[in-house]
């Protein structure tokens, strides 16, 4: 009977840990981003059109991008654009 109950012990311990890391993997913020295409100005302006896909389970929002460059932040301007597959 004793050994029934450790392997049952054994058995619930693994099922919690999996449980916890499939939870900590659906939860978690998974997002893929890539410079499209990019265009310079004159007046020191850089364009550049991202593609930001995002591969998480949960819908989300992105409310504002920045660039750091040598540990100066640079907000950019967020424009929709959508594409055409």
């Amino acid at each position: 009977m004793q050994l029934f109950l450790n392997f049952l012990t054994i058995l619930s311990f693994i099922m919690s840990a999996a449980t916890w890391l499939l939870t900590a993997y659906s939860r978690s913020i998974r997002l893929s981003c890539s410079v499209s295409d990019y265009r310079k100005y004159d007046q020191g302006v850089l364009q550049l059109f991202l593609y930001i896909q995002n591969n998480s389970e949960k819908p989300m929002t992105i409310s504002g991008i920045s660039l750091i460059i040598d540990n100066q932040k640079y907000p950019c301007e967020l424009v929709e654009k959508k594409f055409v597959l």
